[in-house]
């Protein structure tokens, strides 16, 4: 089954049969902190003393209390959570680059961002045993000062040509309509 969005720049959706046949959950616990709503879906089934969460996720207040008021509105209610696995170390250096010079970053300073970010080189310590040295070909140094803000950088554009309502925190990306 294939949901697809004829909207010109339109996100397309493709749902497996058996993912949209969804996972049964009789029991929805919600909890939360200042920062965050954790909603896990869970099956119970009775005499069994042990319950296993089929699903979570974790919300930011703001996209709670609009959930629940579009529930409480009887609207439809559409949200994309997007994750990005290891994202701090998939940004393509030759990418951010450009988008350095884009923002006007040129000269000694663009020369200085290159060198900084080419011809890096990481191995494994292990007590007396080290790995080879591998190629670093992209990512941003983590631990650093400037590797969450080149991150930044290299993301900033993602919401271009969303339509639909986007909210940001660092390498999670949230999409919603309700």
């Amino acid at each position: 089954m294939k949901k697809s969005n004829s909207k010109e720049n339109g996100l397309n959706l493709e749902l497996d049969e058996n993912l949209a046949q969804g996972t049964y959950s009789n029991l929805a616990l919600i909890n939360h902190s200042v920062s965050e709503f954790v909603v896990d879906f869970i099956n119970v089934m009775p005499g069994v003393p042990k319950a296993k969460v089929k699903s979570r996720i974790i919300l930011t207040p703001q996209h709670a209390k609009r959930f629940s008021k579009a529930l409480n509105d009887k609207k439809d209610v559409r949200i994309v959570f997007c994750d990005q696995s290891k994202a701090f170390d998939r940004v393509w250096h030759d990418g951010l680059l450009y988008k350095l010079k884009t923002f006007g970053i040129e000269g000694a300073l663009h020369d200085w961002f290159c060198s900084y970010l080419s011809n890096r080189r990481q191995r494994v310590i292990l007590r007396n045993a080290c790995s080879p040295w591998g190629s670093v070909t992209a990512g941003v140094p983590q631990g650093s000062v400037l590797g969450p803000l080149l991150f930044l950088i290299h993301i900033n554009d993602i919401i271009d040509g969303i339509e639909s309502q986007i909210k940001l925190f660092a390498d999670d990306t949230s999409l919603y309509d309700c």
